[in-house]
């Protein structure tokens, strides 16, 4: 599967019980991913539920899937899944 969304805009349609599952499943906040993949696994994770997953399915997806997958996951329109934090080298240049 794959997101017909943007990181970015996975983002902001992130609603408050997308953010409680994600700190519930994964032991960190959103803004406090560390790394740019677990970023994108999180918001993997949170389309793998809102395509019918339970919470246990949708992270076996989000880390099941590789770098490579993880990173083509979303749709290509985009440049920083939260702009005014860039996680890419092309966002921090």
């Amino acid at each position: 599967m794959s997101a017909d969304m943007t990181a970015a805009e996975v983002v902001q349609s992130l609603t408050g019980f997308d953010e409680i599952a994600i700190e519930k499943a994964f032991g960190v906040a959103v803004e406090g991913m560390a790394t740019e993949a677990a970023l994108l696994r999180a918001l993997a994770f949170v389309v793998e539920k809102r395509a019918g997953k339970n919470d246990a399915e949708a992270k076996k997806a989000a880390l099941s899937l590789s770098r490579k997958d993880v990173e083509g996951y979303f749709t290509a329109a985009e440049d920083e899944p939260m702009p005014e934090e860039p996680v890419t080298a092309s966002g921090k240049g």
